[in-house]
């Protein structure tokens, strides 16, 4: 198993890139993305993806730097889930 992290996707890239407008000096953290698209499958399956982006502005931003899903147990399945973090330097 290599050390090398994946790359992150060109949209969190691109949402860690914008720029930053805070509504105030405290803010801890700025979403930059939070969007869902759910999919009904022609078997009637439903598939939903979530795409969240926070820039963590203060050492009390980092409890946003986690990451989770919920779903209902016997009823629905997490098939995929992938988290990355950009280090102020770019680094992923």
């Amino acid at each position: 198993m290599s050390s090398r992290a994946e790359p992150s996707p060109d949209w969190l890239a691109a949402a860690a890139k914008a720029p930053v407008s805070v509504a105030t000096k405290e803010a801890a953290a700025v979403v930059l993305l939070d969007e869902s698209f759910v999919e009904i499958e022609r078997d009637g399956n439903r598939v939903t993806r979530t795409r969240k982006a926070f820039k963590i502005l203060t050492e009390d931003g980092k409890k946003h730097a986690s990451a989770s899903v919920a779903y209902l147990s016997g009823s629905s399945e997490v098939k995929s889930f992938k988290a990355w973090m950009i280090k102020t330097g770019g680094e992923v």
